[in-house]
């Protein structure tokens, strides 16, 4: 079998550009869990996800900027 002309396929990654991060970046970066996640933007504690197609990305700067929020508060 000639491996030369077959197609590589991409494998699947964490989409991070620097700027945006997707769900399970998210919640590695507040240590919760994506349901957790949701009930917090869903009750207005946490910032609103931006949506590409179905799929949930926040700006880091965002989720960085609630962090600090919340450890200045306690």
């Amino acid at each position: 079998m000639d491996t030369a002309n077959t197609p590589k396929k991409t494998p699947k990654r964490i989409f991070s550009d620097g700027k945006r991060v997707c769900a399970a970046e998210a919640e590695g970066m507040v240590c919760a869990s994506r349901q957790t996640i949701t009930r917090w933007y869903g009750s207005g504690k946490f910032p609103d996800p931006h949506f590409i197609g179905q799929r949930r990305y926040w700006f880091r700067s965002e989720i960085e900027r609630w962090l600090e929020e919340q450890t200045s508060a306690a």
